[in-house]
C-alpha cells in the first residue's frame, strides 16, 4: 500500500510469527534485501520503497488497532524497529477499513491507531463510500502523480518518542567542532528525532535535489561531516555508544534535514514553488506550550512580479503596466497593542475583564481542542444525527472557526495583487531607462528610492526609417511631419525578462518634407 509518498507491505500481526528473530527474515525476504535491487522481492530499492506496517485490532482502551512500523534496509539485513513513519501512517487506516478491523462509517470513519515504535496515539479521518476506504480523489500530494483520496491525520503529543523531552539536549541550538570548524544543529524529538543543520555551512544553497547534490565534487565530504553531526546526536539519544555504534546501528534514528531561509524554487515535478508571506499571529509565542507546534515568530514577506506589458500609448508615450503580489495586512481577530507591546482583546459591550496575552492564548487554544472534540462525537455520531447537508455544513462550520483560532497562533498567508502603469518618454538620444524599482520586502518602488534593484525598459531601434528627399525650391507650400521608427522594446527584472514588444517610437524616426499639394 502506499501512504504519502512511501510505500510498504502491510502484514496482519497473526500471519507473522511471534518470534523476532524468524519474523525479522520473513521480512527480509519478502522485500528482497539485502540486495541494493531488491530485484528477488517486493521492495523498490530505495528506503521510501522498502517498508512493513504490521497491524492488529488493539486490546486498548479508546484504540482500535495497533500498528508497528519497519524500516528495511536495501543494500544490508537490516531492520529498523525504533522509528514510525508519517506517510505509511496514513495508509493504516484504510487497511484497517478494508480488512474489517474497524467498521466502515460514511462519510469518514475515525480510526484511532496506537503506534508501538513510539508509544504514541494517532487519529486518522479517512473518508469512506460504500464500506470501503476511497481510493479516488482531487487531493494532489508533492512527490506522487495524479490525484487521490485526502486522509487527515492527527498526532497526539508527538514530542519526546524517544528522549521524553522535545529537545534532548535542553538546548534549541548546539554547536559542535569538526576539523577545526564550528558548526550548529538544532536536535528535536518530534515524530522522529531529527537534527536540523542549515545548508550554507556546508557551501550549498538548499535547494539541490538529490541527482545534483549527488553530482557535486565534495558530496562525500559533506555527507562524511553530516554523519558526524548525526552520530553525535544518536549517542545524546541514547541511541549509540560512539561514532561507529552509530553507523551500523543507528542509521535510521535521527534524521538529518538541510534547512535555509525562504526561496523561490523549483519543485521535482517541474512547479515553481513561490515564497510565502506569513503574518505571525498575536499568540505565537504560546503556541508550543499550549498546541505542541512551532510557528514563525516573525512576520516574512516577500513580494513578486507576476506579469508586465509594454504598450503603445501615443505618438510620445510608451506605456508599461506591472501587475506585483504583496503581502497584504490581514486582521485575524479583533485585538489591538498597548504600548508595552502585549495584545489586549477589544471589551465588547458585556465583559470588559482585561486577561493577559497568556491567558487569552489558553483559552484560545482550549477552544481549538473544544473544536475538534465536537467534530469528533459529530463523526462518531455521540452528538446525534444530522440529515441532507446539515453534516457538512457543521462540519464546514467548525473548521472555519478552528481556521479563524489557530491563525491566531500559527499566522495567516495573505497576498494582494496590484498594477502599475508607467509612462515613458522616450528621448532620440537615449536607449534605455529606469522605470521603477523592486524589492522583495516592498514590491514596485519609485525609481528613486534605492533600497530596490532596477527594473528596466530599453530599445533597440530597427533604423528602417528613411528620409524622403525634400522638393525642388519653389514658391509651393510645404508641410513636414514625423514618420516613426520601429523599435524593439524590452522590459528587464535583474536577469529576468519580464515584456518584449515591437512597437513604432516616433523619437527615434526622421521628419520629412513634402508639397502641400
Amino acid at each position: 500500500m502506499r501512504g504519502g509518498t512511501s510505500k510498504a507491505l502491510f502484514f496482519h500481526e497473526h500471519d507473522l510469527p511471534a518470534d523476532e528473530a524468524l519474523r525479522d527474515r520473513i521480512i527480509l525476504s519478502a522485500l528482497g534485501s539485502p540486495d541494493v535491487r531488491q530485484i528477488d522481492g517486493m521492495g523498490g530499492a530505495n528506503t521510501t520503497t522498502s517498508k512493513v506496517a504490521i497491524i492488529k485490532k488493539s486490546a486498548r482502551e479508546g484504540v482500535d488497532v495497533d500498528y508497528t512500523f519497519r524500516q528495511v534496509s536495501p543494500e544490508s539485513a537490516i531492520v529498523g524497529k525504533t522509528m514510525n513513519c508519517g506517510n505509511i501512517s496514513s495508509a493504516v487506516g484504510p487497511f484497517a477499513i478494508d480488512e474489517g478491523l474497524v467498521e466502515a462509517v460514511e462519510p469518514v470513519t475515525v480510526v484511532r491507531i496506537y503506534n508501538t515504535n513510539t508509544d504514541k496515539i494517532m487519529v486518522s479521518h479517512v473518508p469512506v463510500r460504500d464500506g470501503r476506504a476511497m481510493t479516488e480523489g482531487d487531493f494532489e500530494l508533492d512527490g506522487v502523480p495524479g490525484t487521490g483520496a485526502k486522509i487527515q491525520i492527527e498526532f497526539s503529543n508527538p514530542q519526546g518518542a524517544i528522549s521524553g523531552k522535545l529537545l534532548p539536549t535542553g538546548n534549541p541550538c548546539d554547536t559542535i567542532a569538526i576539523d577545526g570548524k564550528t558548526y550548529e544543529y538544532s536536535l528535536l524529538d518530534v515524530g522522529n528525532p531529527t537534527v536540523f543543520v542549515r545548508a550554507e555551512q556546508f557551501g550549498l544553497t538548499g535547494l539541490e535535489l538529490p541527482g545534483e547534490f549527488e553530482a557535486l565534487p565534495n558530496s562525500g565530504e559533506i555527507c562524511r561531516l553530516l554523519e558526524v553531526i548525526r552520530g553525535t546526536c544518536a549517542i545524546a539519544l541514547g541511541l549509540a555508544s560512539d561514532l561507529e555504534d552509530a553507523a551500523v546501528n543507528s542509521q535510521t534514528l535521527p534524521k538529518i534535514t538541510l534547512c535555509t531561509t525562504p526561496k523561490n524554487y523549483t519543485a521535482g515535478n517541474g512547479r515553481c514553488i513561490e515564497k510565502e508571506s506569513v503574518q505571525a499571529g498575536p499568540y505565537a509565542r504560546y503556541a508550543q506550550r499550549y498546541l505542541g507546534v512551532m510557528p514563525p515568530l516573525a512576520d516574512r514577506t516577500a513580494s513578486r512580479i507576476v506579469s508586465a506589458r509594454i504598450d503603445y500609448a501615443d505618438p510620445q508615450h510608451t506605456l508599461v503596466s506591472m501587475v506585483a503580489q504583496q503581502p497584504a495586512g490581514e486582521k485575524v481577530m479583533s485585538y489591538v497593542f498597548g504600548g508595552t507591546g502585549s495584545a489586549r482583546s477589544n471589551p465588547d459591550r458585556i465583559s470588559a475583564t482585561d486577561k493577559s496575552t497568556e491567558e487569552m492564548a489558553r483559552d484560545a487554544a482550549g477552544t481549538i481542542f473544544a473544536l475538534r472534540r465536537q467534530r469528533l462525537e459529530i463523526l462518531t455520531g455521540e452528538a446525534g444525527e444530522f440529515y441532507a447537508g446539515g453534516l457538512d455544513a457543521v462540519l464546514n462550520d467548525i473548521t472555519r472557526m478552528e481556521d479563524e483560532y489557530l491563525a491566531l497562533f500559527l499566522g495567516r498567508q495573505s497576498v494582494v495583487t496590484t498594477t502599475h502603469e508607467i509612462e515613458v518618454v522616450p528621448q532620440a538620444d537615449r536607449m534605455s531607462y529606469i522605470v521603477c524599482r523592486f524589492s522583495e520586502q516592498d514590491g514596485l518602488l519609485p525609481d528613486s528610492d534605492l533600497s530596490g534593484q532596477p527594473v528596466v525598459l530599453s530599445f533597440v531601434p530597427e533604423k528602417i526609417a528613411a528620409p524622403i528627399p525634400a522638393p525642388k525650391a519653389g514658391k509651393q507650400q510645404l508641410i513636414r511631419w514625423r514618420v516613426a521608427d520601429f523599435a524593439e522594446c524590452r522590459l528587464a527584472y535583474e536577469q529576468q525578462e519580464l515584456a518584449k514588444r515591437r512597437i513604432p517610437v516616433y523619437q527615434f524616426g526622421v521628419t520629412v518634407t513634402a508639397p502641400a499639394q
